[in-house]
């Protein structure tokens, strides 16, 4: 989730390069690390795409010019960002709901 929430935040910003057509054409470096390491690039990368979607209107309604996000806004290329981000999160909890693992020990809602 961090990869693709950091290339999201890359394609929007215009440093992102596209990534291949295919996962068997190849695949870009992920960075690893410890999970408190990543768990804190996620949050980091949630702050910079919200800064970024509260930014003057200038960065939210231009298209994104270059393939596979041609004639996005960076506005609804956040929004897929944001859906993405919950696809994955809610695969997260039916997992850990299976595992008998969620709610977890802190609380939450299990509806």
């Amino acid at each position: 989730m961090v990869f693709w929430q950091d290339w999201f935040y890359g394609r929007c910003t215009g440093v992102a390069e596209p990534p291949a057509a295919a996962a068997a054409l190849g695949w870009p470096e992920v960075r690893t690390g410890t999970w408190p390491e990543i768990h804190a690039r996620f949050l980091e990368g949630l702050a910079r795409a919200a800064a970024l979607g509260e930014r003057s209107g200038e960065l939210i309604s231009p298209a994104i010019e270059f393939p596979p996000m041609a004639h996005y806004t960076v506005g609804e290329a956040i929004v897929h960002m944001a859906q993405h981000n919950s696809h994955h999160l809610g695969q997260v909890i039916l997992l850990r709901r299976l595992m008998g693992l969620w709610p977890p020990p802190s609380g939450s809602f299990t509806w």
